[in-house]
């Protein structure tokens, strides 16, 4: 079982439509590094370098997940808002 696994996964877009389920910080750190130099800013120099104490185990996974849900949401990526959808009451 990967230890940095987020409680819920983020869902992001990664091509013309296309939405992908990021879920956990390692996932997370693969998509950051393998990001074109050109979308570098600080955002993702934050989400990267939180993603990677994650995975070395500095961190929990969901201070990851919300340093990668802050890069979505700057980048415009973000399928789907957690602040709309956690506090929804369920039923």
């Amino acid at each position: 079982m990967d230890r940095t696994r987020f409680e819920r996964p983020v869902s992001i877009l990664v091509g013309l439509g296309y939405a992908a389920k990021v879920e956990s910080a390692s996932q997370a750190y693969q998509y950051l590094c393998e990001l074109p130099r050109a979308t570098a800013n600080s955002a993702r120099s934050v989400a990267a370098k939180v993603c990677k104490l994650a995975i070395d185990g500095t961190v929990e996974p969901e201070t990851a997940r919300s340093a990668f849900i802050s890069f979505a949401r700057r980048m415009a990526i973000l399928t789907d808002d957690p602040l709309d959808t956690e506090l929804l009451p369920s039923g």
